[in-house]
């Protein structure tokens, strides 16, 4: 309806799972290899299927073994993107705010899906993010928000649809310009992290007109220069059944005392809880702990890579695992 650029698609739900089967038989060497649950699955509803038998699987989970519930009872297959030339991933988020007529993009940034380095293993919700990937450049940026934010806003406005809110856009950088990987409405997790971490003014009040109806014309938000890097601590097992071993609330976690000091890092509790038993901070979640790391001048996302891999060293509990490419692997320019 907007004519956005995104992969050709087929929809499914779980009154016919033979005829999702039958699909993915005949078209995964054609390239649909994407299986998406249309509902909410913290991150986790997403399957790149690498052999037929992994895309099967994807599905059935979906539509016969309801793994996702009433999230996963619709799905959407769709042919697997392909990165421009030159690109080794080249997917990419932008951010908006909008109050309905006046809208501001915030920063790019870059997740990582896959919970081991090089982008293998399962997809989670998130392993880490970068701001800033090189290949995201100003011509990409007009790109996206004249192909992509405006013929959106422009066919909601056609529906009598006044949106005010936050729009995450998830993309892939094709050799036909961004295309379209998913839209939500609500902020990217952990490219939220980056994107306040980068924050140096003006956010707040953003946020606070859009919430209570006010016009954001005058807003400016203003970001910090150079690049960041997010690294996240995952439990054992994530993003499966995560490790829990001798404690109902989880392993205690060590060396939080070393991080409180340092000024030069952002320390994110996400998945931890406080127990009064042993008075300890405990695992509670998957994704544990996150370690925010700017770095101006040159290099400087390799030197905040090397800064959050330095004080993850410091954080531990049994079966604690991370990434250690997040800032190094798939940002290069185009």
């Amino acid at each position: 309806m907007a004519g956005i650029l995104t992969a050709d698609w087929a929809f499914f739900d779980v009154t016919n799972p033979s005829r999702a089967l039958d699909f993915i038989r005949d078209n995964f060497r054609k390239g649909f290899r994407v299986i998406k649950a249309v509902g909410l699955c913290d991150g986790k509803g997403v399957t790149v299927g690498k052999t037929l038998k992994e895309a099967e699987e994807a599905i059935r989970d979906c539509l016969k073994r309801d793994k996702f519930g009433a999230a996963g009872r619709q799905i959407l297959i769709e042919k697997k993107l392909k990165p421009r030339r030159g690109l080794v991933r080249g997917e990419f988020s932008m951010t908006v705010v909008t109050d309905g007529v006046d809208y501001q993009i915030l920063l790019a940034a870059m997740d990582h899906k896959q919970v081991f380095d090089g982008d293998k293993g399962l997809n989670g919700g998130g392993s880490g993010a970068i701001s800033h990937p090189d290949f995201v450049t100003a011509k990409v940026k007009r790109q996206f928000e004249n192909d992509v934010l405006k013929p959106l806003l422009a066919t909601l406005n056609n529906l009598k649809i006044k949106f005010k809110g936050v729009l995450y856009f998830g993309l892939m950088l094709t050799d036909r310009g961004p295309e379209v990987l998913e839209i939500n409405v609500r902020f990217g997790d952990p490219e939220c992290q980056v994107i306040m971490g980068m924050c140096q003014q003006g956010m707040g009040e953003l946020l606070y007109r859009v919430a209570t109806g006010q016009s954001i014309k005058d807003i400016k938000v203003k970001f910090h220069q150079g690049r960041a890097v997010y690294l996240i601590q995952m439990a054992e097992g994530y993003p499966g059944t995560v490790r829990r071993k001798g404690f109902q609330d989880g392993d205690i976690i060590s060396g939080l005392e070393q991080v409180r000091p340092l000024k030069d890092i952002i320390f994110v509790h996400a998945g931890t809880t406080f127990s009064e038993k042993g008075r300890a901070i405990r695992t509670n979640g998957g994704r544990v702990t996150g370690i925010f790391c700017r770095r101006t001048g040159r290099r400087a996302r390799e030197l905040a890579r090397q800064r959050t891999l330095a004080v993850v060293r410091m954080v531990n509990w049994p079966g604690q695992f991370h990434r250690t490419d997040i800032g190094e692997i798939g940002c290069e320019a185009a």
